[in-house]
């Protein structure tokens, strides 16, 4: 009896699969809100600035800046350049995504491209499973909690 592996879509085409790297973490428990935010931070930069973002935001020395979904965010003068400084230190969602990162650089590496020409080209979040569980309460009660995970999809892209 064969085992299959299940099979994922992405939510684009590569344009030339020998300059271009795809790939995807599923149920990722992180944020949903804050790794789009972190996501928009790194995409369309080249991935050693990608790499020093997720790093200063792991060792929170770099807020991400947050544009939407920030009502009672604090500000950070780190941000004092943008308009409104609320922002944060997504850790969680950031190591979901180093870990990302890491993948795509490896299967970039083993397609033969070059790592100081890769540039995020897409950074994608999408919703995942909900993890439903039951937290025990006074006189026999209880309460459902609810986990959403998180899917995301990262390219890298060669360029000249």
């Amino acid at each position: 009896m064969e085992i299959k592996s299940p099979r994922f879509d992405y939510t684009i085409q590569l344009e030339d699969p020998s300059k271009e790297v795809l790939v995807s973490v599923r149920n990722a428990r992180a944020s949903f809100k804050k790794s789009c935010e972190l996501m928009d931070a790194i995409r369309g930069k080249k991935v050693k600035e990608a790499q020093a973002i997720i790093e200063g935001v792991i060792q929170m020395k770099q807020p991400i800046h947050y544009t939407s979904h920030r009502k009672h965010v604090p500000h950070h003068s780190e941000l004092k350049g943008n308009k409104g400084a609320e922002g944060g230190y997504p850790v969680n969602a950031a190591k979901q995504v180093q870990r990302l990162l890491d993948n795509a650089l490896a299967a970039a590496d083993s397609k033969g491209l070059d790592e100081d020409k890769l540039v995020v080209s897409h950074a994608a979040v999408l919703l995942g499973l909900k993890v439903r569980r039951f937290f025990a309460r006074a006189r026999g009660q209880h309460d459902l909690k609810v986990r959403q995970l998180v899917h995301m999809e990262l390219a890298l892209r060669e360029v000249d």
